[in-house]
C-alpha cells in the first residue's frame, strides 16, 4: 500500500511539473523578458542563434563562418544539426518548439530518478518527496536557464538519469537495463555542451575508484567496467567529425577554439570570478595581445591560452584570491536573472550545513564521495575557467541530495528521526 501510495504521488507531482513548465513555456513565448524567452519560438538563443547562421553561410559556401571568419567557438555538433535542418528544408519554428517540448518531458522522465537517489540517501518517504519538489520547481528550472532555449536543461535531466543508474549499480547492487542507455545519453549530452565532459570524467573517475574498492559482486563489477569502455569508445568516435572538421579549418584536431578564451577570461588582472564581458575587458584584450586582428580564430584562442597560463605563473597571489572569489561566487544562494530567492538560500544553506557536518563528523563516507562528484566536477569547471551559473546549474541538485543525506544521517544517529 505504500509503494502504490509513493507512485501516485510522484505521478501527481510528474503531472503537476509537467502542466507547469507547459504553461511557463507558453507564457514565455509572448515575453520579451530574457529570463523567460528570447522572443517566442522564433528564436534560439543568441549562440544558437550564431551557430545556425554558421550553417548557412556553409550551405552558402561560404565555409563555417560568420561576419566573414572561420568560427569552431560553440558547439560544432549543433551546426551540423542545423544543417541537416536547412537542407531538409524542416522549419526552424518547430524544430525549437519540438526542443523545448522534448526538453521537459526528458525532466519529467527524470523526476522518478531523482526520487529514487534522494530514498536510497534518506531512506524516509516524506523528505524524499520533499527534495524532489525541490529539484522540480527549483529556480533555475523555472527562470532563465531551464525555462529558455538551451541545451542545459536537456543535458542536466540526463544527467540526474545517467547518475541514479550509475548509482544503483555500484551503491545498491541493482541491476537496471537501462544504463546501455547511458553511452548514448552520455554521448549526445557531451556533444550539446562539451564542458559536460569535465564533469562526466570526474564522476566517472569517482565511481571507478569506488568500483575498484567496494564493488563485491563480480558480475556488477564486470558490467560497469564494459560499460565504462563503451562510453569511452562511443564518446570519442561521435568527436571524429568536429576533430576532423576543425582540422581542415584550423590545421589543429580541436573540439573548439573556445578554451583560450575562456582561460583568459578566468585569468587575468580584470578578472574577478564569474563572466565579465564588456568594453574594458576588450580594450585589456587588445593592450596585452596587440596582433588579435591579424590572428584566426584559433591563434587567437592559443594567444589567450598563453597569456592566462603566464599570467598564473606571475600572479600566485592574485590567483589564490581568485580562488577564494570563485568558490564564494560558487556557493553563492541565488542564480543569474532569478535572483537571491528563499529556495536558493534554504538549499545552500542546507548544502554548507551538511558539508560543516561532514568535516565535524569527519563522516566522509563512499556515498558522500560518490554524491559530491558532480559538484566537484562543476566547481574544478568553474577554478579553471570562472563561474558561471549555466554550468553551475549541473551541481544544484546534486546540493540537495548531499545536503539530504549528510544532515539525515546525522539525525538518524541522534535519533532524533526514525527511518521509514
Amino acid at each position: 500500500m505504500k509503494k502504490l501510495s509513493k507512485n501516485k504521488q510522484l505521478i501527481g507531482l510528474m503531472i503537476i511539473t509537467l502542466t507547469f513548465k507547459l504553461i511557463l513555456l507558453v507564457v514565455s513565448s509572448n515575453s520579451q523578458s530574457m529570463n523567460l524567452g528570447w522572443g517566442g519560438f522564433q528564436f534560439m538563443n543568441p549562440d544558437e542563434e550564431g551557430n545556425f547562421n554558421i550553417a548557412i553561410n556553409y550551405l552558402e559556401n561560404n565555409k563555417y563562418s560568420i561576419n566573414g571568419r572561420l568560427t569552431s567557438f560553440h558547439g560544432s555538433f549543433t551546426v551540423f544539426v542545423y544543417k541537416f535542418l536547412i537542407e531538409n528544408e524542416l522549419s526552424k519554428y518547430w524544430y525549437i518548439i519540438f526542443y523545448h517540448v522534448l526538453s521537459i518531458i526528458i525532466f519529467v522522465i527524470s523526476i522518478p530518478f531523482f526520487y529514487n537517489l534522494s530514498f536510497k540517501l534518506s531512506n524516509h518517504t516524506i523528505i524524499s518527496m520533499f527534495s524532489t519538489i525541490l529539484y522540480c520547481f527549483y529556480p533555475s528550472n523555472l527562470i532563465f536557464i531551464g525555462n529558455i532555449f538551451t541545451y542545459e536543461k536537456f543535458v542536466l535531466p540526463l544527467l540526474i538519469i545517467n547518475f541514479s543508474l550509475l548509482f544503483n549499480l555500484v551503491k545498491s547492487n541493482e541491476y537496471n537495463i537501462l544504463i546501455f542507455l547511458i553511452p548514448l545519453t552520455l554521448t549526445l549530452s557531451c556533444l550539446l555542451r562539451a564542458q559536460v565532459i569535465i564533469i562526466y570524467s570526474v564522476i566517472f573517475i569517482f565511481f571507478i575508484f569506488y568500483s575498484v574498492f567496494y564493488i563485491k559482486k563480480h558480475k556488477l563489477k564486470i558490467i560497469f567496467w564494459v560499460l565504462t569502455f563503451i562510453i569511452v569508445i562511443v564518446n570519442s568516435i561521435s568527436h571524429i567529425p568536429i576533430l576532423i572538421k576543425n582540422h581542415n579549418m584550423f590545421g589543429s584536431y580541436i573540439l573548439s577554439t573556445q578554451l583560450g578564451f575562456e582561460l583568459m577570461q578566468g585569468h587575468n588582472d580584470l578578472a574577478r570570478g564569474s563572466w565579465n564581458p564588456g568594453i574594458h575587458y576588450d580594450n585589456y584584450s587588445r593592450e596585452k595581445i596587440p596582433n588579435l586582428a591579424n590572428l584566426n580564430e584559433h591563434e587567437i584562442s592559443l594567444e589567450r591560452k598563453f597569456f592566462a597560463v603566464n599570467w598564473l605563473k606571475n600572479n600566485p597571489f592574485k590567483e589564490l584570491e581568485l580562488i577564494f572569489r570563485k568558490t564564494a561566487i560558487f556557493l553563492l544562494p541565488r542564480n543569474y536573472e532569478a535572483g537571491f530567492n528563499p529556495i536558493n538560500i534554504f538549499v545552500h544553506f542546507c548544502f554548507l550545513w551538511g558539508v560543516a557536518l561532514t568535516v565535524i563528523r569527519r563522516k566522509f563516507d563512499s556515498t558522500s564521495f560518490l554524491i559530491v562528484s558532480p559538484i566537484l566536477g562543476v566547481y574544478i569547471l568553474s577554478i579553471i575557467f570562472f563561474v558561471g551559473f549555466r554550468w553551475r546549474y549541473y551541481a544544484e541538485p546534486f546540493f540537495i541530495l548531499l545536503a539530504l543525506y549528510q544532515i539525515l544521517e546525522y539525525a538518524y544517529d541522534k535519533q532524533w528521526l526514525r527511518r521509514k
